[in-house]
């Protein structure tokens, strides 16, 4: 008797082990697939697994006929790239890793001068709740791509803050490919930024030697990628967008010009205006090189305004801690709000316009460029400059732990003392650390 019952104890054992070793063992997305590097007529789709896998996307046109594209490479992070679409043509697409999968869909670029909308949002860092607000309305939202002005996350470094992230985005990420600055807080933590692999536009197969800067083109317009945390007083960015923007200049078609950056020229934010561009005098070289727009973030809350000529929009209300302004306004600023918020922007043409969008769907104000400044249908009331400007009650003031001034090689979790100190007082000093990766 005895001796069957440990027989079949040892049988309930093994099974339970093995059981146990299947489900240790089994395959599962950790992030993604998410659209990237999205063209006319090629698109890399990324993903992540908890263990290293080769993976295949099927690949769905009009035609019906299903394409496979695999990757045979055993790892964890994969960035496929998909070539030979049709230009603005709907696709669907299907990832299998293992037994894991996951469906999504896209519609490349036009090739053609036709309209386009795309959503633009940034700064969505600690508050998740609010981050997934956001993401829940613009899922609602037309939009044919997505513009992010970095601080995507609290710790850059962090693996942590990356799955929160992906987890909240995911949906939003599968079926509309972001192209994304680096903000100042995807810079904090040691060596080579997460954010390279997972944003930069470079990076297939390993290849990032295009730095912390690039550029696209949607339709009649141009977008222009900065690293806004460096010091602009020498180095490759400063030549990159030079002779970037000087080629733009001689392009067929090209009606707009948009440049993409994390701390703008000009802010009636508690980070105020990128002291470092104008004393490199790089507003003027967008002015002159016939810049229509700034998108900015780094301050959270929503700002238009317009600095000599040179039109900018901060958007830095997708789910960080809201900032106050700044006691007296920039003489640039024409608008702001300390709200929860994204921007749909939409080019027919020559003409550019926008309307920014509260976390509850309502309008925040909707303008168009217009000359050298702005017609607005619906406007927030121009903030007095005369007096100290009134924070709205919605805003909540930065806290000492929401120090929003990152720099690279501190502390690699962010949160140490010499990480903060050196992330909030030697900021000036630290910003040309990470000029390149």
């Amino acid at each position: 008797m005895n001796r069957d019952r440990l027989a079949r104890a040892a049988v309930v054992a093994v099974v339970f082990t093995a059981a146990s070793d299947a489900r240790a063992e089994r395959l599962e997305l950790t992030k993604g697939p998410y659209l990237q590097a999205l063209t006319s007529r090629a698109v890399v789709i990324k993903w992540e697994t908890s263990a290293p896998a080769p993976g295949v996307v099927v690949l769905r046109g009009p035609s019906g006929a299903p394409r496979e594209v695999k990757t045979a490479e055993k790892t964890e992070f994969h960035a496929l790239d998909v070539t030979g679409l049709e230009p603005k043509t709907a696709y669907g697409y299907e990832l299998r890793v293992g037994d894991a999968k996951a469906a999504g869909k896209f519609v490349t670029a036009p090739e053609g001068d036709e309209p386009f909308t795309f959503l633009a949002y940034g700064d969505s860092r600690d508050d998740h709740p609010a981050h997934e607000a956001i993401v829940q309305r613009m899922m609602t939202a037309p939009g044919d791509f997505l513009i992010n002005t970095g601080d995507m996350v609290g710790n850059g470094d962090s693996a942590s803050d990356w799955r929160e992230f992906f987890r909240i985005e995911g949906p939003l990420l599968r079926d509309r490919a972001v192209f994304a600055c680096v903000g100042n807080h995807e810079l904090l933590g040691l060596g080579s930024p997460p954010w390279i692999r997972y944003f930069h536009p470079g990076y297939v197969k390993g290849d990032n030697r295009r730095g912390l800067f690039h550029t696209m083109r949607w339709g009649n317009t141009r977008f222009f990628f900065l690293n806004a945390m460096v010091s602009w007083e020498k180095g490759d960015d400063v030549t990159w967008i030079q002779e970037e923007l000087a080629r733009a200049e001689s392009e067929a078609g090209l009606a707009h010009r948009i440049v993409v950056m994390h701390h703008g020229p000009s802010s009636s934010g508690p980070h105020g205006p990128n002291e470092t561009l104008r004393r490199m005098q790089i507003n003027e070289l967008f002015r002159n090189k016939k810049v229509d727009l700034v998108l900015a973030g780094h301050d959270h809350f929503y700002e238009r305004g317009e600095l000599d000529g040179l039109r900018y929009v901060i958007t830095g209300g997708a789910g960080a801690p809201l900032y106050p302004p700044k006691r007296r306004m920039q003489k640039a600023t024409l608008a702001l709000e300390s709200s929860h918020h994204y921007v749909e922007v939409s080019v027919a043409g020559p003409k550019l316009s926008f309307v920014a969008k509260r976390a509850d769907g309502s309008t925040l104000e909707e303008c168009a460029l217009e000359g050298v400044g702005y017609a607005c249908k619906t406007a927030l009331k121009s903030p007095h400059r005369d007096e100290p400007a009134k924070p709205p009650p919605p805003a909540t003031p930065p806290k000492k732990s929401d120090c929003d001034c990152g720099v690279p090689g501190g502390a690699r979790d962010g949160r140490g003392w010499v990480g903060l100190v050196a992330a909030c007082l030697g900021l000036a000093a630290t910003r040309a650390s990470r000029r390149r990766r």
